[in-house]
């Protein structure tokens, strides 16, 4: 390179260095704009053709819906009526919740108290549905939920609330929490059973519950 060539590239080519360094430097640094967020499928979509009519019940109210889709129809009065058993799935809901289990885990163990052979033969004596126990026995978590939900075990309900609890009162407590939490506004639980005409719900309130329960892993 001849001397006149260095010279020129001094006096242009490391200004020019600099100003690029500056240039990208104020680039890199700038705020970026905000891009409008767009979708690329229908919020909605319209299926064609006349809706299904549903072979609803002449009496009392219900619901149907679709997991992913949520409330699709009801029908009759709305009023707060007694849940009975259904109430077991929110007593299940709420052990789960507190005592985490994964698929094939049959978690910790139970034992069986006098307070819940009690509990078992004042329910047998009120023509309750049951699930027989000794004092002694022990159960999985897994199998007392199995009970409580297949057999419809109402002994074991109150079992699983102590064992979580402490107490049947402290365990509903935490169920009326749950339903506040999942917006169930007309569901009220006064027991782990629903074997109290205090324990209310309604369709669309059994309907979401019913959804969050399916969510579960186990």
């Amino acid at each position: 390179m001849s001397p006149a060539w260095a010279r020129r590239l001094r006096r242009f080519g490391l200004p020019l260095a600099a100003l690029l360094v500056v240039a990208g430097t104020i680039n890199y640094l700038r705020p970026i704009p905000d891009v409008a967020a767009t979708t690329s499928s229908p919020v909605q979509s319209t299926i064609p053709g006349t809706p299904p009519s549903l072979p609803w019940p002449g009496v009392g109210s219900a619901a149907v819906g679709a997991s992913g889709l949520g409330l699709i129809a009801t029908s009759g009065d709305a009023s707060p009526a007694p849940a009975a058993s259904v109430a077991k799935v929110m007593t299940a809901m709420v052990v789960l919740a507190d005592k985490a289990l994964v698929r094939g885990d049959s978690g910790p163990t139970l034992v069986i108290t006098d307070q819940d052979v009690a509990t078992y033969k004042a329910d047998v004596a009120d023509q309750q549905s049951v699930v027989p126990v000794v004092v002694g026995e022990q159960l999985s978590e897994f199998q007392a939920l199995e009970a409580l939900l297949v057999p419809s075990g109402n002994n074991i309900a109150e079992t699983l609330a102590r064992w979580d609890a402490g107490s049947v009162t402290a365990f509903v407590a935490k169920m009326n929490q749950r339903a506040a939490a999942l917006h169930l506004t007309h569901t009220v639980f006064a027991d782990p059973a629903g074997v109290s005409i205090q324990t209310v719900s309604t369709p669309t309130d059994l309907l979401a519950m019913g959804m969050a329960a399916m969510r579960q892993e186990v």
